[in-house]
Formats: structure tokens, C-alpha cells, sequence
């Protein structure tokens, strides 16, 4: 399989937090979501902390096998509109 061409847009503080409260009273702002929407791509990348914040409602995964995969793995179970790709070393989510 082959993995996705992936190009990053993001904004972040100078002391690297990614808070979208914070980041939302940043000069700049308005011409990062206006590049992000001329862009047009439908898929998102997190962090855990954010993804935590947005998408779970608190939730935490409790995986029941908790063997380590040992390996780098990319699968697409469904085809969609729009993705949220979520990076969690953890494996909490």
C-alpha cells in the first residue's frame, strides 16, 4: 500500500502550544484559515492532546491486546469526504 503525500498547514505559539483558544487572538489568524480553505483538502492532523479536546468527549481507548505493533502502519478502512488523522504515540485515543 502506499502511503499519502501529506503537506502540513498549521499555526502554533512561539513557545510551540497549539490552542486554538490562544492561537484564535493571533495576528494572522484570519489569512491562516483563508490559506487553509484555498488549499482544499478535506483532512486534518492532531496531536493527541487536541484530538482528546475535540473528538472524544473525554474518552480514553483501553485496548484489551496490549502488545506493541513493532512496526510503522498506515490502513484506510473507508473511503470519505474529509479525514482526521491523529498522531498518538500512546495509543490513548
Amino acid at each position: 500500500m502506499n502511503k499519502p503525500y501529506i503537506i502540513v498547514h498549521m499555526m502554533t505559539s512561539v513557545d510551540g502550544r497549539i490552542d486554538c483558544g490562544m492561537t484564535a487572538q493571533l495576528a494572522g489568524e484570519p489569512e491562516y484559515y483563508s490559506t487553509l480553505d484555498s488549499l482544499n483538502v478535506p483532512t486534518r492532523i492532531s496531536g493527541r492532546v487536541t484530538a482528546e479536546t475535540e473528538l472524544t468527549r473525554g474518552g480514553k481507548f483501553n485496548p484489551q491486546n496490549k502488545e506493541i505493533l513493532g512496526k510503522t502502519d498506515f490502513a484506510k478502512n473507508a473511503t470519505a469526504d474529509s479525514y482526521n488523522i491523529v498522531v498518538d504515540t500512546k495509543g490513548t485515543l
